[in-house]
């Protein structure tokens, strides 16, 4: 989505992501299979990832993200803070991966 935006509006957008952890220290993590988490997601998430194109799925895992905000602020450091976030959003989104672990986010 971010990229169609972009691409339609070219340098007359900037794109300002802001760090927002959903589960910082001392909150717990919600269980991955609660039936009200994955009734929620099969009525408005998934329905609404389908109307925009997107390749999207119930997360097995719900990690920390503190790492992931971490990983990419160091890839903006290089200029690579866009590949950064698609690779970020496609291993969870898309592939179902916890980056909440630093192997992960390596690769």
């Amino acid at each position: 989505m971010v990229d169609r935006l972009c691409q339609e509006y070219g340098d007359r957008i900037e794109v300002a992501w802001k760090a927002f952890e959903l589960r910082p220290e001392g909150v717990s993590l919600p269980a991955p299979d609660n039936p009200t988490r994955r009734r929620r997601w099969e009525t408005s998430v998934l329905p609404m990832a389908a109307e925009r194109g997107l390749v999207m799925k119930l997360p097995p895992v719900a990690p920390r993200t503190r790492l992931a905000f971490q990983a990419v602020e160091l890839a903006g450091d290089h200029s690579r803070r866009q590949a950064m976030h698609r690779a970020t959003f496609e291993a969870f989104f898309r592939d179902g991966r916890d980056i909440g672990r630093i192997d992960v986010l390596a690769s």
